[in-house]
């Protein structure tokens, strides 16, 4: 990269976790399950728990850190710890509790990742009914006999709302419908592997 520039990963400040190297192997642990658990969408850690002798500055910087590195080795499937604890400036002595801390909540982790993820661009289904009916005739045939499957879908807008959509298909409809989910489903297991 030439003088002066900056990269995309280099645009936010960097976070000073040196503060960490302060505090006993135990405190360490829980601040770091805390911090994973701010991240899984639970409460999170305070101030008043953890910030004894840091400034409020250097504590803002610690959790935002932290959040940040359990977030990105999260995502990279905990391939290289180290070398992320490394590149935020995580002191040594902590990178074994957070190695540690994120191969036991590994799961969890990921799948808080993965919602927070699919939930920025576009609504989410959140639950789904299906109803299967027989119609016998209408007003103008009086004689029809179709299936339709009736499909209930609740979705979660983006301000948090929930919509309520339904829709009706007959047995064609509905193996298009099918087939295109499927598709959507290779392809999402494609991106993953």
């Amino acid at each position: 990269m030439r003088d002066g520039a900056v990269g995309v990963g280099e645009m936010t400040a960097k976070k000073n976790l040196e503060p960490l190297a302060a505090l006993a192997t135990d405190a360490a642990e829980k601040l770091v399950h805390s911090v994973v658990d701010s991240v899984v969408g639970r409460a999170g850690p305070r101030y008043a728990d953890y910030g004894k002798g840091w400034s409020l500055a250097e504590w803002t910087d610690v959790r935002n850190g932290l959040s940040e590195l359990v977030r990105e080795v999260g995502r990279t499937d905990a391939k290289d710890v180290a070398g992320s604890c490394e590149k935020h400036g995580l002191p040594s002595k902590v990178t074994p509790t957070l190695t540690e801390c994120i191969a036991a909540r590994k799961t969890e982790l990921s799948d808080a990742l993965l919602r927070e993820t699919a939930s920025i661009a576009s609504p989410v289904l959140t639950n789904f009914d299906w109803k299967l009916q027989m119609v016998m005739g209408s007003d103008k045939i009086s004689s029809v006999r179709q299936s339709v499957v009736q499909l209930d879908l609740q979705v979660k807008q983006l301000d948090g709302s929930h919509k309520h959509t339904q829709l009706e298909m007959d047995e064609q409809e509905l193996d298009a419908f099918i087939a295109k989910l499927e598709e959507a489903h290779q392809t999402l297991s494609e991106l993953s592997t």
